[in-house]
């Protein structure tokens, strides 16, 4: 038993902030952000969202803002991914 995010840093390796850009990324800032030394995972989830899996988002955000300047790209919104709730009614 554990709590929603307990159960979800366990299941992913981590903490899973989603992070939107301004601009859509290109390839090699992708790659780019997948070498900080936070992010275990980077996966993009849409032309300007990242899904990341990171020990710790608090850690892990000044990395991120620090590579997002670096890069010359605007973050827009950093939020905690919440799995879809997958509940359904039966009749």
């Amino acid at each position: 038993m554990d709590t929603p995010e307990g159960l979800r840093c366990q299941a992913f390796g981590g903490e899973v902030p989603d992070v939107v850009f301004a601009t859509p990324l290109l390839a090699p800032q992708l790659d780019r952000l997948a070498e900080i030394d936070a992010a275990t995972r980077v996966e993009r989830i849409g032309c300007r969202e990242v899904r990341l899996v990171v020990a710790d988002a608090g850690e892990a955000s000044p990395q991120v803002t620090a590579w997002a300047t670096e890069a010359g790209v605007e973050i827009e919104s950093v939020e905690p991914y919440l799995l879809p709730s997958t509940m359904s009614s039966s009749s």
